[in-house]
Formats: structure tokens, C-alpha cells, sequence
């Protein structure tokens, strides 16, 4: 596990080299699967970009959103001026990550705009996204785990990790941990081969969301219980903590048996 790969002298950031390598993946693949909508290449490459904007964009703003509360009480105890001068060192910490429910949202967003103004069937882009989304994040959590973010609680049991000493979170290193990252990654895979060889022949238009809105928000709930890093937002609920990943996958599910059923009885 390393922040970096070396290669050749040169350092690679190990998040950035396996989301571009994720990229590739699943740009060819989703060029195969648009072939079976009809959707022609130009249409796909314009979606990457569009989609690509908006990914990025939500990815940010929903790692910034566990802040707000801070930032709320910064500015009610300092004034807004004294927080304006702040900003210069707040931000580059507000926006230092990336939120995966984010980024998803942001995409499809990206792509209804784009097909939208195009006057393309919407639900056929959705299938193509379900096959390529779970096989993208599934490279994204192995950056996850040689950058050592997103990391699981404590454990000292079977396939319990160790993360070496980086300048980004020293106190990873102090203790063995739930490789998290590793098991969500597996179950990412699992859910691209599936829809992969169900998807081979068309389906009807957003059938393939419906089925990944209700199996990814099941894998994410669950791997959100042996998650470490509480900076991703925790809720407190009397006795017990619900992560906002696990509020958002809480209100994607029911979406994906809606979407699933009524392209089913459509």
C-alpha cells in the first residue's frame, strides 16, 4: 500500500493512476454497450464530458457538505469577515476530497443535461451508466485503498490491514484496520459482471439503473458499517450513528424498485 507507485523515477498518485485506468475500462466498455441502444460515439464521448463535469462537481460538493455545521458556527462566533479572510486556508480542506453519492449524482445530472438538449432517450444512456458505474468505482476503492482513505474501523481479525505512514493521516499507521475498501471493491465487481452479462442484449429503457439503484445502495449500507473515517458525515440517532451515504442509499433503494418495476410493466 502506497500514497504513490513509482515508475521508472516517476511517482504516480495510486488514486489518480487507478481512477484513469477505471476510465479506460469503462469508457470501452460503455462504447460497446451504446452500440446495442443505438447511441452513436460522438453522443457517448459528449456524455463523458458532460457527465465528466458533473461528477467532479458533485463529488466536491458533497465532500464539503459535512462542513457546513462548522463553518456555520465559524461564522456565528467570528462574523463573516473574519471567516472571509479564513477562506484562503479553508478551502483547499473543503474541498479536499471526493464523495462517491456525489459524484454519481452529478453524472447523471451531466447526462440529462446533455440528452435533454440533444433529444436523446434519457433511459437508454442510464442503462449503459448502470453496466460501467460499478466497474469504474470498483478500480476508484482500490486507489482507496493504497491511498489509505476510506478507510474500516479497528480490527485485528482475518485480512486485517496495517496502512504505512503517510504525511495525509499519520494516525492510520497506529493501528490494524478492516480492509473496507478492498470489500467494497469485490462487491462493485460482482455487481459489473452481473448487469454486464445481463445487459448484453437491450433492455427496456432504465431497467439496468433500476437494478443497480437496488443492489449498489445495499452494498453501500452495509460496507458503511465497518467504515473508520467519520469525516464523511455521521448523524446521531439516540443510540446509534447513520452515515449520510446510508441516508442517501436509504432514499435510492425504494427509487430502484419504482424504476425497476415500471420498466418491467411498461
Amino acid at each position: 500500500m502506497s500514497v504513490y507507485f513509482e515508475l521508472s523515477g516517476i511517482k504516480l498518485p495510486a488514486y489518480g493512476t487507478m481512477a484513469f485506468l477505471g476510465l479506460l475500462v469503462s469508457v470501452a466498455i460503455a462504447f460497446y454497450y451504446a452500440r446495442l441502444y443505438s447511441i452513436h460515439m460522438i453522443d457517448v464521448v459528449n456524455c463523458i464530458c458532460y457527465g465528466g463535469l458533473g461528477l467532479i462537481t458533485g463529488a466536491k460538493l458533497f465532500y464539503a457538505l459535512p462542513f457546513l455545521p462548522e463553518i456555520y458556527e465559524m461564522i456565528k462566533s467570528d462574523g463573516i469577515s473574519d471567516f472571509i479572510s479564513y477562506l484562503p486556508q479553508i478551502l483547499p480542506e473543503l474541498f479536499a476530497g471526493y464523495v462517491f453519492y456525489g459524484g454519481f449524482i452529478g453524472i447523471v445530472a451531466g447526462i440529462a443535461f446533455y440528452t435533454h438538449f440533444r433529444r436523446l432517450p434519457f433511459w437508454n444512456f442510464m442503462n449503459v451508466l448502470a453496466i460501467i458505474t460499478p466497474l469504474f468505482h470498483g478500480f476508484g476503492r482500490i486507489g482507496c485503498f493504497f491511498a489509505g482513505c476510506c478507510y474500516g474501523r479497528e480490527y485485528h481479525g482475518l485480512f486485517a490491514v496495517t496502512f504505512p505512514q503517510n504525511s495525509y493521516n499519520p494516525e492510520l499507521a497506529l493501528t490494524e484496520r478492516f480492509p473496507v475498501q478492498l470489500m467494497e471493491s469485490v462487491c462493485c465487481f460482482i455487481l459489473f459482471a452481473i448487469l454486464a452479462f445481463y445487459g448484453r442484449k437491450p433492455r427496456e429503457s432504465g431497467k439496468l439503473m433500476g437494478i443497480y439503484l437496488i443492489a449498489y445502495p445495499v452494498i453501500r449500507f452495509i460496507t458503511e458499517l465497518f467504515r473508520g473515517d467519520d469525516i464523511r458525515g455521521m448523524i446521531d440517532f439516540g443510540y446509534f450513528q447513520i452515515s449520510t451515504s446510508q441516508i442517501i442509499s436509504l432514499l435510492l433503494f425504494p427509487f430502484g424498485i419504482l424504476l425497476y418495476y415500471r420498466t418491467k410493466n411498461k
